[in-house]
């Protein structure tokens, strides 16, 4: 498979309402449990495609997010693999990190590319809003829940690591 270096690029994910305030209450995206391309972050290149892809999530809602890319496994949804089709083949992590790559970037899709990535340290959440923009989530806690963090974090934890993940 070919592969291509991607860099960072504003993507948009799309998700259901519960999971869209719990991506605010956590500050960051989670893989999801499955998927063409195994457990990973899905994500299209605009909100006309997440459209597409939501057809069957109820109440939708649009993450917009700045996601680092960086090299990716390119792969044409309408080639095979042996005499499956890439979209029956899950592509499995291990075989993706050996070719030193962050991603796949998967496309000829009826719905639009896919842009998946499996850390969620590679990306930056932007907004949260409805499909239909009549709802936008804050996505930055208040200064109240931000004193009170400060305060809990300088009390409990006096180190700089991420240790109570």
């Amino acid at each position: 498979m070919k592969t291509k270096m991607i860099g960072k690029k504003i993507l948009y994910p799309v998700t259901n309402k519960t999971d869209a305030y719990a991506i605010t209450k956590v500050g960051k995206m989670l893989r999801g449990k499955r998927g063409w391309f195994d457990s990973g972050v899905y994500f299209c290149d605009n909100v006309a495609d997440c459209k597409k892809k939501s057809a069957k999530v109820q109440n939708p809602y649009v993450v917009k997010c700045e996601v680092f890319m960086g090299r990716a496994v390119l792969v044409d949804c309408t080639k095979k693999i042996g005499k499956q089709k890439v979209t029956h083949f899950a592509l499995r992590n291990h075989q993706k990190r050996k070719k030193g790559c962050n991603s796949i970037l998967a496309y000829n899709i009826r719905t639009g590319k896919e842009y998946v990535v499996y850390n969620h340290a590679y990306c930056k959440i932007l907004s949260i809003k409805s499909m239909d923009g009549s709802d936008v989530v804050k996505t930055k806690p208040s200064k109240k829940k931000m004193k009170k963090m400060k305060k809990k974090h300088t009390h409990d934890d006096d180190d700089d690591d991420d240790d109570d993940d």
